[in-house]
């Protein structure tokens, strides 16, 4: 990274959105990987 890189580290609660809950929307899941952990 650059030396003069400046990083704001503020965590702004106002930014966040209400969780509203929608049934058209899933999330996916995830694929098996516990065969690629040996």
């Amino acid at each position: 990274m650059s030396d003069n890189l400046m990083i704001h580290a503020v965590f702004h609660t106002s930014w966040l959105k209400k969780n509203q809950k929608d049934a058209n929307r899933r999330q996916k899941a995830s694929k098996d990987n516990s065969s690629k952990l040996s």
